[in-house]
């Protein structure tokens, strides 16, 4: 198993959760939802936007999620930096 800092771990979470209503309900934008937020946090951790206490850092759940949401609301033309797209 691997382990995650408690913020990843949420977020994690919340995309399984928003996978499943969306299969469930058939509710398409749960699903956008969820690969969004799951593409955020992989940026976020790939791009070093973040590094969480548990792994040396100084990051704590403010400020890994303060980093997933400022990817979240960037503007969806890709104009701004932090834009992320949902994978297909």
């Amino acid at each position: 198993m691997r382990r995650m800092p408690s913020a990843a771990g949420g977020a994690a979470a919340l995309d399984m959760m928003l996978d499943w209503l969306g299969a469930q309900h058939a509710h398409a934008a749960a699903t956008d939802a969820g690969r969004r937020l799951d593409a955020a946090v992989l940026r976020a951790y790939s791009e070093r936007r973040v590094k969480p206490c548990e792994f040396g850092g100084t990051d704590g759940t403010a400020a890994i999620a303060a980093s997933v949401l400022d990817l979240l609301t960037a503007k969806s033309s890709g104009a701004r930096r932090g834009a992320v797209h949902p994978a297909h």
